[in-house]
């Protein structure tokens, strides 16, 4: 197969059905890659599915439009999100959402509105991970702004066990839980 690691993939549909054309003629391996889910709809998903994709992975990253919008800066529509995966379901083109947990602000009830959206969306999979601050941008300025994290408390760990972040709309100790939990639902369901 072919994995294509372009975050926006398919953002100008007149190359994207020009490439779907070509690259079903000409090399027609199987297809995967990564792209938003504000790019992908059912009209750019029949351009997909003839260039032989079998999965997209798309961020998700909430359930909370709120969070999305004031905090990550994605203003993407909860109705948008379920088009994109709606279009891939219909087309047998295999999903991955990546969803995070832990952001600034966020509270144990966003983290369940996360959960509800991952289920709604029907993923092939979903890749959770615990939302970490890096240094030079707006989100760790925020943090350390807020006293969440001092330059001393930041390091790089992992994305799976570990939250630095002390805030009190959720704390560590919840985010864990809830990453924990998270988890297990995904293996009970099926969904890694």
């Amino acid at each position: 197969h072919v994995e294509l690691l372009d975050d926006t993939f398919g953002l100008n549909k007149t190359w994207l059905k020009e490439f779907s054309e070509k690259y079903s003629k000409e090399i027609n391996l199987p297809l995967m890659a990564n792209t938003r889910v504000d790019l992908v709809n059912f009209e750019t998903v029949k351009y997909l599915k003839k260039a032989n994709f079998v999965e997209l992975c798309m961020g998700v990253e909430s359930g909370n439009s709120e969070l999305r919008e004031r905090i990550l800066k994605r203003v993407t529509p909860t109705e948008k999100i379920q088009e994109a995966f709606d279009a891939c379901n219909k087309y047998n083109i295999k999903t991955r959402a990546y969803v995070m947990i832990g952001f600034p602000y966020e509270t144990l009830l966003n983290v369940l509105e996360t959960i509800k959206l991952s289920a709604r969306i029907k993923a092939t999979s979903i890749h959770l991970s615990i939302w970490q601050p890096y240094p030079n941008t707006e989100l760790y300025n925020t943090a350390m702004k807020e006293g969440w994290i001092t330059e001393d408390s930041v390091r790089f760990g992992t994305y799976f066990d570990e939250n630095i972040i002390s805030q009190e709309s959720i704390t560590s100790q919840e985010v864990l839980f809830a990453y924990r939990y998270f988890t297990k639902e995904l293996k009970k369901a099926d969904i890694k």
